[in-house]
């Protein structure tokens, strides 16, 4: 029979040192909830603890607020000097670089699909183009999407040093 080695498992659980902190933690809660029903000196008493501890704490939210104030004021002030060269950054990461890359690389696995079916088939010169497809979008991505993010990425960074320098 299972039952024994389960319900000895679960009693192990219960009585362990997990089961005897769970224990603990409900003893103090409805210990907690008793008192705040039936005291009214204890609700007083906890109320004012929780005043004293967001009092002191008070200014420090203050000062954070103001800190992200002023972070919000610097970013606001960054992308005035800087809005155009960082629009400039992501549409060369992204627009310029990444998508030609990815388009390339869906070309390339085309490309090889192609060819096998092309070898399989035993078309040797559509499996001729296949390749010179892969090998051509294997160079534009090296040479055409590299050059253009470094020349591009080149542009950007004498825009932000002209900026800085006035």
């Amino acid at each position: 029979m299972t039952t024994a080695p389960q319900i000895g498992a679960a009693l192990s659980a219960l009585t362990g040192p997990v089961g005897i902190v769970i224990a603990a933690v409900a003893a103090l809660a409805a210990a907690f909830a008793a008192l705040w029903a039936s005291d009214e000196g204890f609700r007083d008493n906890v109320t004012g603890i929780f005043e004293k501890i967001k009092a002191s704490i008070e200014p420090l939210i203050t000062a954070l607020g103001a800190l992200w104030g002023a972070f919000q004021d610097l970013l606001g002030s960054l992308w005035n000097i800087f809005g155009q060269e960082i629009m400039s950054l992501f549409n060369l990461v992204f627009v310029e670089t990444i998508f030609p890359i990815i388009q390339n690389l869906i070309e390339i696995f085309t490309s090889v699909v192609n060819m096998i079916v092309a070898i399989i088939h035993g078309d040797w010169t559509a499996a001729w183009e296949e390749l010179k497809n892969i090998v051509f979008n294997i160079i534009e991505i090296l040479v055409d999407n590299v050059l253009n993010f470094f020349n591009k990425l080149l542009q950007t960074v004498g825009s932000i040093t002209s900026k800085l320098v006035k």
